[in-house]
């Protein structure tokens, strides 16, 4: 795997992802189609203002009302106009960092970070400083990595 426990970053964050851009699909067609496929060659879009993030945050991908997919966030660009017409940017990620799994449910997220109250719309910050629980956690998930 390409995390290891013991791992230092400096933010970790909760990415929330909108069914409708992925036609309601599953999340083990997201996970399969867009995170082990796209992702790898293309950035991650994004509608609005994005989320204000620095390069080398951990961030966790929450679809559906889980977690299902993690990876390390490499740079945030702005593009000049639109894209489309719709996207105002987009999040460019570590090809190597992304990694898929069993959904973490919020029970899960909760029992790391004791105060995470649910999944919501809102682009949610957690204490990096208890990744190793989460590593322990990923651990005990069947995970898949985007390029082993």
């Amino acid at each position: 795997m390409y995390y290891k426990k013991n791992d230092c970053f400096h933010t970790i964050r909760i990415l929330p992802m909108s069914k409708e851009e992925f036609n309601n699909a599953s999340y083990e067609s997201v996970q399969n189609n867009f995170f082990l496929g796209i992702l790898q060659h293309r950035e991650y879009r994004f509608k609005s203002l994005g989320m204000k993030a620095d390069s080398g945050t951990l961030v966790l991908f929450q679809y559906a009302g889980q977690i299902i997919a993690i990876a390390i966030l490499e740079d945030i660009v702005f593009f000049e106009q639109p894209l489309n017409d719709i996207y105002t940017g987009a999040y460019q990620f570590d090809p190597k960092s992304i990694v898929v799994f069993d959904p973490i449910t919020r029970e899960e997220t909760r029992s790391i970070w004791s105060n995470f109250k649910q999944f919501s719309q809102s682009k949610q910050i957690l204490d990096p400083k208890l990744f190793d629980l989460l590593h322990t956690l990923l651990l005990s998930k069947k995970m898949k990595c985007a390029i082993s």
